[in-house]
């Protein structure tokens, strides 16, 4: 039962699996099925497993005991950014086309890149990491999910603004992906109604990733493939808990740095950002911004400046007479606070009593 829990076969049951498995699941899925306790301990290692909380099937309707456990496959092997260009192969990576790697090299007679996986070079730096078990499409899944530099970027502006295209101005020549962000991270509660897309299938989209190198084989695993780069990206951080608070409204982080796109642009404060409508940051009339969640949308408080002088104020710096001031203005529900360096999601509650 040790063996059944060696790193190796562990991450090769969840690489041939979709890259994941529930807890649970992957227990069953192991010869000699190991004790809950065995699995545990071989599932601490970091570098090999991130485990993540992720809604049941019921999906967002779901209450938070129907949350599972989800281990997904990690690891910290990489391309070699130098192959083809002079590495004399004591990098400890792996040599690698990336375009033979997304499953479409259209030079493979003629690419001075290695299509091997298992070359002699590869199979040493697979050893280093207790991979040299997993056979090719494999590899490919556990690659893939954990170098988000190999997947094709998500556009920020398509999933900001109105309109077919969001605030993206370059249109149907975009070179990125116009993709639901959330849609990605498995989060989107909107489903078929989505104003966003949530098929890579689609002509244009299909022909960007084609362009890219992506396989039709690829193509069809991009949204598990997205979803666990970025739970890895996330670590063991509850993005169940804060971003779905988030999503329910009509406020939508970035994909790519969330905190960017949540802090105010302080140039346009100055009148002076020339990304104008481009600027991956929030533009506001104000260096900060309150706003509160009814449960479907944010919506800016009306006393905005006299919360903020009051959250200003060292007399109020408990977080007992933060939430005072709040309740004793009749707010209720989330509170979202946003400003020109940092931003806070604050949970508030009507008291029957007193504060």
């Amino acid at each position: 039962q040790e063996q059944a829990t060696a790193p190796g076969r562990l991450l090769r049951v969840l690489c041939a699996s979709g890259g994941c498995l529930e807890q649970g699941e992957l227990q069953r899925r192991l010869p000699g099925r190991p004790s809950k306790e065995q699995l545990a301990l071989a599932l601490r290692d970091a570098q090999r497993f991130t485990l993540v909380r992720r809604p049941g099937e019921a999906g967002a309707a779901a209450e938070a005991a129907a949350v599972v456990v989800v281990v997904v496959a990690t690891s910290p092997v990489r391309l070699c950014q130098e192959h083809g260009a002079g590495c004399e192969g004591q990098c400890g990576r792996l040599h690698l086309c990336k375009y033979h790697l997304k499953g479409l090299c259209r030079n493979q007679k003629e690419c001075k890149f290695v299509h091997n996986f298992h070359s002699d070079h590869n199979l040493c730096v697979l050893k280093l990491y207790g991979l040299e078990n997993l056979n090719s499409d494999e590899l490919r899944q556990l690659l893939l999910q954990n170098e988000p530099s190999l997947l094709p970027e998500v556009c920020l502006h398509y999933n900001k603004g109105d309109g077919p295209y969001g605030s993206c101005t370059y249109k149907k020549i975009c070179t990125k992906l116009h993709v639901c962000q959330y849609f990605l991270r498995g989060q989107c509660r909107f489903g078929s109604s989505c104003k966003r897309s949530h098929d890579f299938l689609k002509s244009d989209c299909y022909e960007k990733l084609e362009r890219q190198g992506m396989s039709s084989n690829i193509i069809e695993k991009l949204p598990s493939i997205y979803r666990n780069m970025y739970d890895i990206k996330n670590g063991n951080r509850n993005t169940y808990d804060t971003e779905d608070r988030k999503h329910s409204s009509s406020r939508e982080p970035s994909t790519a740095n969330d905190d960017e796109l949540e802090q105010i642009c302080l140039y346009h404060l100055y009148r002076s950002c020339g990304f104008k409508d481009k600027c991956i940051r929030t533009h506001f009339h104000l260096p900060y911004r309150w706003q509160i969640s009814d449960g479907n949308t944010w919506k800016d408080l009306k006393n905005m400046e006299e919360i903020e002088k009051a959250y200003c104020d060292p007399s109020n710096a408990s977080g007992y007479k933060l939430l005072q001031f709040y309740c004793s203005h009749g707010i209720s529900s989330f509170i979202w606070y946003s400003s020109t360096d940092l931003y806070l999601l604050i949970y508030c509650c009507w008291r029957s009593d007193p504060l």
